[in-house]
């Protein structure tokens, strides 16, 4: 009995391994703040953080907290400023 419990643990440990593995790859290949903050400086004058989220595929408050962590200022500061 132990020995098949122990068996279905290692299953289910590798599957979730695969599973974060696959995870981490889809964020890899996720454009990078750059990328993104390059169409917005293209577009200034009439791109809004939501519709950078949904082109980009982000949610908007992670998009949010993505901008401020690198630049340091909020995404409509960073517009202002550019204007």
């Amino acid at each position: 009995m132990t020995l098949s419990l122990e068996m279905i643990c290692i299953r289910l440990l590798q599957k979730h391994r695969a599973h974060i593995i696959s995870g981490s790859n889809a964020i890899k290949n996720a454009p990078g703040i750059t990328v993104i903050m390059d169409y917005a400086y293209s577009n200034y004058e009439t791109i809004t953080l939501e519709e950078l989220a949904q082109k980009y595929n982000y949610s908007y408050s992670y998009l949010s907290s993505l901008v401020k962590k690198h630049y340091g200022r909020s995404f409509n500061a960073i517009m202002k400023e550019y204007n």
